[in-house]
């Protein structure tokens, strides 16, 4: 009797023991496919940095927080920051950080802050029209923009 009675709470464990292996299993399982089915694939390319991230918030704001990644008033940014990302498909997000540049036009000096290539570009951003004659002083609109560059305008009358 001694021995039956061993063996029935020795079987009674390795069910309680499976039991619970199986419900650990099963509460793994479940987890990974929320986490799967509510995740969603998010590339930042912040400034030519790539950032590939798998990410259960909602909006554009709160994965670029969650990653330590601010946005200037300046700075290009793609969507905006209260924009849904989509639950399918991978969320693309471009940031392009602006750069100071001086301007210097009809006798005033202006520095701003552009995210802007070129200097044609950078012009038209800040409604600047070159008129017939004018020019550029050792510049074209096409040449590349660069941190703290002067653009000076000539107009010639």
């Amino acid at each position: 009797m001694n021995l039956l009675t061993r063996n029935t709470r020795r079987l009674v464990y390795l069910k309680e023991l499976l039991v619970i292996v199986l419900a650990v299993a099963i509460s793994i399982t479940s987890g990974a496919i929320v986490f799967a089915g509510l995740s969603k694939e998010v590339t930042v390319d912040n400034n030519g940095k790539l950032l590939m991230v798998r990410k259960m918030k909602n909006t554009v704001d709160e994965v670029l927080r969650q990653n330590d990644i601010s946005v200037a008033a300046y700075d290009y940014i793609s969507k905006p920051l209260d924009a849904e990302l989509a639950k399918e498909g991978t969320n693309e997000i471009y940031i392009k950080r602006a750069i100071p540049v001086n301007l210097h036009v009809d006798g005033k000096e202006q520095h701003v802050m552009t995210y802007y290539d070129t200097v044609g570009e950078v012009l038209e951003q800040n409604s600047i029209k070159l008129l017939e004659r004018d020019r550029l002083e050792s510049l074209k609109t096409t040449y590349k923009v660069k941190p703290g560059m002067d653009i000076r305008i000539v107009r010639v009358k």
